[in-house]
């Protein structure tokens, strides 16, 4: 499994910890705002695969695109890729083995609304991969080599398409995932017109956690900021993103959710992306985002996850990020 740290990375105990005390566990249901557990879920009862409603298997994607440039990543999972025809118009990321912990899920859109999960070379690839390798099941809304964009561009279609079919995979009993999802933690998130599309998802009452980047509304949608009900967190590349002043217009408009806005300026010639390509893992924004979910999809109140936000030992707080809050929990 893969094992190497990212430099400066915090180096998340979560997924470990959960391996330890949910393996072979009855399922349990946590509340999202702040990780508050909740009562005891019933026992899951596993029923036996009938041959009859197999489907076919998955195809595991194998371009130069989604392998490791450089460091491994840092979570304690392998990662990987693949198409499943029981959702062929996305891209799996998936941790392995699976079934050490029950799996969060986060739904992604790619940049440009782009339906090719590997466009620009697979600009997203290494953060991809990192969230995966943490124990997350990251369903894509595209296809490798697709052409165009997605036909849900600019809506919550294809993350909760993605989301509906998490559910359902992990009640099938002939399914690989079956009744190894926590299908009660669920994060969207996304990159520029993908970001857009998060943040339409994230008024799904099931989803825990939100996480764009680089993004924002074109407008201010109050309709849609009344709806939001999960922590979230917009991650920009400074002024010179050409999203920031739309993200930090939907920072200042949204006042009814624990809201984070976080940036931090590369000095490229392309800030936009620059987050995602500048370094292994995705560097400071992989470590940001690491956090950001063992926090809200593993709640890990320690460095690793909240503590990395709030509190004395606040490891955000000593780097070059410029960070906001509004209802910023304590």
């Amino acid at each position: 499994m893969s094992g190497a740290l990212n430099a400066g990375a915090p180096a998340s105990t979560s997924a470990g910890a959960q391996a330890t005390s949910m393996a072979g566990s009855p399922s349990t249901s946590s509340a999202g705002m702040g990780g508050t557990a909740g009562a005891m879920a019933s026992p899951t009862v596993d029923v036996a695969c009938n041959p009859a409603d197999k489907k076919p298997d998955a195809m595991p994607v194998t371009a130069a695109a989604v392998q490791a440039t450089g460091m491994k990543s840092t979570g304690m999972f392998d990662v990987v890729v693949e198409t499943d025809p029981t959702i062929s118009d996305h891209t799996i990321w998936r941790p392995e083995p699976l079934g050490m912990i029950k799996h969060p899920i986060l739904v992604w859109g790619m940049g440009a609304c782009s339906n090719d999960s590997l466009s620009s070379g697979g600009v997203f690839s290494e953060m991809l991969r990192e969230m995966a390798s943490h124990g997350i099941l990251v369903v894509v809304d595209a296809t490798p080599g697709g052409t165009g964009t997605t036909s849900t561009n600019g809506t919550a279609a294809g993350l909760l398409k993605g989301v509906d079919w998490a559910e359902k995979e992990n009640e099938r009993p002939c399914s690989k995932y079956y009744h190894k999802l926590d299908t009660k933690k669920v994060a969207v998130s996304g990159q520029s017109c993908g970001g857009i599309n998060a943040m339409n998802a994230a008024t799904d009452p099931r989803v825990t956690v939100a996480i764009p980047f680089d993004s924002g509304l074109f407008s201010r949608d109050m309709s849609l900021y009344m709806k939001l009900h999960t922590p979230m967190a917009i991650v920009d590349a400074g002024p010179d993103d050409i999203a920031y002043s739309n993200g930090k217009a939907d920072f200042d408009a949204i006042n009814t959710i624990p809201i984070m806005f976080a940036n931090y300026e590369f000095h490229s010639s392309f800030e936009h992306n620059a987050g995602f390509t500048s370094q292994d893992n995705s560097g400071v924004f992989g470590v940001l985002a690491i956090a950001w979910l063992n926090w809200w999809l593993f709640d890990d109140m320690g460095p690793t996850g909240k503590g990395y936000f709030v509190g004395d030992q606040c490891g955000v707080c000593s780097t070059m990020w410029d960070i906001m809050w509004k209802m910023k929990p304590m």
